[in-house]
């Protein structure tokens, strides 16, 4: 609970107080896409937890297994984390995470094409 809560904020500060900002929905979007879960076993027979950890791009390590290099790198970190942390969560507490990864609404998916009329609910966007 604790190490999601941090995650969070983390990711939270990454988003305010980054120049990644405006790239930071696809940068999320890419993570959620190229995201693996962690097996103990692959950890365990990885012969990169032997060596220093390096610090920037190094040949042979991927990117899970090194520090963060520059500003889009920590973000992609921050997002990893929180996304490895809520993971954790939610198989600890024996849930199914709803939110994450996203779903399309399929009502909303379907195509139009030009000259299509789209139906619009009468809320807030009647002209005055």
């Amino acid at each position: 609970q604790i190490a999601y809560k941090m995650a969070t904020a983390n990711l939270k500060e990454r988003l305010v107080n980054s120049e990644v900002g405006e790239v930071f929905l696809e940068l999320f979007e890419d993570e959620m896409k190229s995201f693996k879960p962690v097996y103990f076993e692959n950890l365990v027979t990885d012969y990169t937890l032997l060596l220093p950890i390096p610090e920037g791009p190094t040949r042979g390590y991927e990117f899970t297994m090194r520090l963060p290099s520059g500003d889009l790198e920590e973000t992609k970190k921050a997002v990893q984390c929180f996304l490895l942390t809520r993971k954790l969560q939610f198989t600890l507490q024996k849930k199914e995470d709803s939110l994450l990864p996203l779903k399309a609404n399929p009502a909303d998916t379907e195509e139009h094409q030009l000259g299509d009329t789209v139906p619009l609910p009468k809320s807030d966007y009647s002209c005055h």
